[in-house]
């Protein structure tokens, strides 16, 4: 079983191409021994994260997906978090999206976005649509019709 550390995570045990990265990314990473990548955007260098931040991010993660789905997923691929980290994680229920819906937003939370999100946001990358099957969802239909629509000209 892989166990995920502070030392896993520790900037000095990521190489030069180590960089940012999403909670799959890192658990993968840890699972098959590779160091999980993803470009900055915001400058299109590679910038390499703190321990501190990645425990952070899985802490915000857990919060709103819950440990229950958390554990379920290190469970499936055999992953186990350090007594520190795990912790550090503690123990949430997952947040039900109506909880994230303000009067502010609440105008874009029709039901196929919240569903299209509520699809999109899991722990484990198997359980997630591949990028055809997301462009499929219903929360497009709506580009889709008014592309289908459209007359050609001429």
């Amino acid at each position: 079983m892989q166990r995920i550390t502070k030392r896993n995570l520790e900037p000095s045990s990521l190489n030069s191409q180590s960089c940012r990265s999403t909670l799959s990314a890192i658990l993968r990473s840890s699972l098959h021994g590779t160091e999980a990548k993803h470009v900055n955007v915001c400058n299109g260098t590679h910038t390499c994260i703190k321990q501190n931040k990645i425990a952070a991010q899985l802490v915000k993660i857990a919060k709103v997906l819950g440990t229950d789905e958390l554990n379920t997923y290190l469970n499936r691929y055999r992953i186990e978090l350090d007594p520190n980290l795990a912790s550090l994680v503690g123990r949430h229920s997952r947040k039900p999206w109506s909880k994230f819906i303000n009067s502010e937003n609440q105008h874009l939370a029709v039901p196929e976005a919240v569903d299209f999100v509520d699809k999109l946001l899991k722990y484990d990358h198997q359980e997630r649509p591949t990028a055809k099957e997301a462009m499929a969802h219903p929360y497009f239909y709506p580009i889709r019709n008014a592309e289908s629509s459209r007359t050609p000209r001429g």
